[in-house]
């Protein structure tokens, strides 16, 4: 495995575990969970359209959340995606892996 694949890997992880975290606290639609990462982040971990649309297909393929459609604005819709009890089954998993890299990484990186 390249470099590119597992740093590509590793993203891919990590916004699947903040999409879950952001989704517990109710369903929400894509525009507003970028803002919201970028936001909580202080501009430092961005998602743009082009990787948080096809991540929450994935995720909502692997069955980690449920879409659904509402009318806003007009005739204008909008897509809220909830998460499921997989997907918060996966979120407590994917959590404790997280802590046991970043443990690693600092332990590394203080050595």
């Amino acid at each position: 495995m390249s470099s590119y694949d597992t740093i590509g890997n590793f993203k891919k992880g990590l916004t699947q575990l903040i999409i879950l975290h952001l989704l517990q606290g109710g369903p929400g639609f894509g525009y507003d969970m970028a803002d919201h990462i970028s936001e909580l982040s202080n501009g430092k971990f961005v998602l743009n359209e082009g990787s948080l649309y096809p991540a929450l297909y994935r995720m909502e393929k692997k069955g980690l959340l449920t879409s659904r459609t509402e009318v806003v604005v007009g005739k204008r819709t909008r897509r809220y995606y909830e998460i499921t009890e997989a997907g918060r089954n996966q979120l407590k998993k994917d959590m404790k892996e997280y802590k046991q890299v970043a443990d690693g990484v600092s332990a590394i990186l203080k050595g």
